[in-house]
This record gives C-alpha cells, sequence and structure tokens, in this order.
C-alpha cells in the first residue's frame, strides 16, 4: 500500500528527532555530565526528585551536597520543572530496566536539604546495554 504507516520510517524519524533533541540539550546553558551510572534508588518528596547513584560523577556545577548525601552520588529533578514528566519517566525507564544514565545539570538546587545543595538535571539520557 501506499499510504500505508511505515514502522521503520516512524522509528528512524524518532531517532533521528531524539538525536536533535539530546544535541540541542547538551548546548544548553549548563554542564553535560556523561558518567552517570545506575541508579540505586530514588526518593520522591517536597516537590523534588532525588536520584542516588552508584557511582561518583565529576559534580562540575560544585554543589555541596548535605545531610542525606554527596553532592557526586546525587543528581535532583525539581518538580516544578517544565518537563518534570519526561524526565521523571526516563529515570524511572532506567532504574526499572537496569540501565545506565547520563545526564546534564544546570546549577545546583538549594531547597533540598538544609545546609547543602544537590546537581539539578535538565536532561537525563539511557544508556544501551
Amino acid at each position: 500500500m501506499k499510504n500505508s504507516f511505515s514502522l521503520k520510517k516512524f522509528t528512524a524519524t524518532a531517532v533521528l528527532l531524539s538525536a536533535g533533541l539530546i544535541a540541542s540539550g547538551q548546548a544548553f546553558a549548563g554542564m553535560w555530565v556523561d558518567n552517570g551510572g545506575l541508579i540505586q534508588d530514588i526518593d520522591v518528596r517536597d516537590g523534588f526528585l532525588k536520584i542516588h547513584l552508584e557511582n561518583s560523577h565529576s559534580n562540575t556545577d560544585s554543589c555541596t551536597g548535605g545531610l542525606g548525601g554527596d553532592a557526586t552520588r546525587y543528581i535532583v529533578i525539581n518538580m516544578a520543572n517544565g518537563e518534570k514528566e519526561m524526565l521523571y519517566s526516563a529515570v524511572l525507564s532506567a532504574f526499572m530496566g537496569g540501565r545506565e544514565i547520563g545526564f546534564g545539570t544546570d546549577g545546583c538546587d538549594t531547597n533540598w536539604v538544609a545546609g547543602g545543595t544537590f546537581p539539578k538535571a535538565y536532561s537525563i539520557i539511557i544508556r544501551s546495554k
């Protein structure tokens, strides 16, 4: 059929679109951190998603950490972020699938824990196995 839906074309378009979005996200005003690793656990409360990573990352934003953790082992997503549903979905998918993540951060979030700050994620990439 000439006008039939093509799953291959749709998939190829989605991959190219995703690659373009990822590339444009890296040009964002934040820092790109490539060594996220596996997610050890996720803490959701008070309007934030706190992601505990198995490996340390470079903490390019020089966040201070604080009660409940070292800033090099955590990232946070502020649920007031306009893309919170997509970021949260990516984090849960990676966690449930046992996949490593990469992420981009843009500053430190000062609202998570009294006396400290954690890197604020604006982008999540799920790595293939």
